[in-house]
């Protein structure tokens, strides 16, 4: 990866100087303001205020709107190398490799820099996956954790870890980030990746800290009210619902969201309520785990342990070793009077969780 140096820096064979601070204000745009403010003040006197939009835009990480002011300002001003920059830029960070690579064809036509490119480039393979200038990005960002571009490639390097199932870097990598300073957008989108990682780790009590905590910054996250409401399920039944439902209204009507909320009214002993989702959700999804899974304990509940087998036989039928369906297999079976398969049931289940064990990884304390 394109490693960019401190202007007083040499240049070895295999990393570049930095770009000029004007293009490099741009490249960091949304993470940190520096050396920006003059560029937007020559452009609203100039009566464009498209940039303006898009940068406040950038902040809130609302990237399709940015990326619509920055395509009307654009058809304008075709020749803008720095603004096709940032446009290729907003475009990476909402993941759309299309729009970022026309954006970054253009930017070169414009006369944009090699440097610059390159190191988008290089964050989005970071962001896809491919971790591996991971090492030399971590030590970069730890020996420069002011430099402007920093925080964007840790966010890149955050994503990255997480799309090729590296939790706990994922976790190193949002630990770095947050220490520096951030827009509230910005904290909130780092403390929801780090409770991903941490999701990941097996660590779900501190995932949820961190899921409540953007709530508490930005409470339109659907998606951390989402995976706190999937956390809290099991325990905490009743506010788990709640959040359900607030997603419900807010139009979210996925099959993640419905199924919630059957186990939700499982849990609560609201048996009719939750049979009613789930007779839905199984029409529609016949073949679908989780929901065979949950409707295989709701029979349980209801004393249908042959049905109940029957469903949870072919959950398991997808994937033998998912954890719920083996312990609620393990409880039927024991109903069943079937004690020596019981036996070896409650005897996988273990297995499976031992394994799940051993995935844990320690992670660096927070910030």
């Amino acid at each position: 990866m394109l490693i960019p140096l401190s202007p007083d820096e040499s240049t070895g064979p295999d990393l570049l100087r930095l770009p000029s601070p004007k293009i490099l204000a741009l490249l960091s745009a949304g993470a940190i303001v520096v050396g920006i403010g003059s560029y937007y003040l020559h452009v609203e006197s100039s009566g464009t205020a498209q940039l303006l939009r898009a940068r406040e835009a950038i902040t809130a990480r609302d990237f399709s709107g940015a990326l619509r002011s920055l395509e009307a300002y654009s058809a304008g001003h075709p020749d803008d190398a720095e603004a096709l920059l940032l446009a290729a830029q907003t475009a990476r960070r909402a993941g759309d490799g299309t729009a970022f690579e026309r954006y970054l064809q253009r930017y070169a036509t414009a006369g944009g820099g090699r440097v610059p490119a390159e190191l988008e480039r290089d964050m989005w393979r970071t962001q896809t996956g491919d971790l591996s200038a991971y090492a030399g990005v971590l030590r970069f960002c730890q020996a420069h954790p002011d430099h402007p571009t920093a925080p964007l490639m840790l966010e890149s390097a955050a994503v990255g870890c997480l799309a090729a199932n590296r939790p706990n870097e994922a976790v190193t990598c949002t630990d770095l980030w947050m220490k520096g300073t951030l827009s509230p957008e910005d904290r909130a989108e780092a403390l929801f990746l780090r409770g991903r990682g941490l999701e990941g780790l097996g660590r779900m009590p501190e995932a949820a800290e961190d899921y409540r905590r953007v709530l508490e910054q930005m409470p339109t996250r659907d998606d951390a009210r989402l995976r706190l409401a999937q956390f809290l399920t099991r325990e905490e039944p009743r506010e788990a619902l709640t959040l359900f439902e607030r997603l419900e209204r807010d139009g979210q009507k996925s099959l993640e969201v419905r199924l919630g909320m059957a186990r939700c009214r499982r849990q609560l002993g609201e048996i009719d309520k939750a049979g009613a989702i789930l007779d839905q959700l199984a029409t529609e999804n016949p073949r679908d785990l989780a929901v065979l899974t949950e409707a295989g304990a709701l029979d349980l509940d209801r004393g249908r342990l042959a049905q109940a087998e029957t469903r949870l036989r072919q959950a398991l039928s997808i994937n033998p070793n998912t954890r719920d369906a083996n312990v609620h297999l393990a409880r039927c079976l024991s109903e069943l009077g079937r004690d020596g398969e019981a036996r070896d049931q409650f005897a996988k289940v273990k297995r499976i969780e031992d394994e799940l064990l051993s995935r844990l990884q320690p992670v660096g304390k927070k910030p």
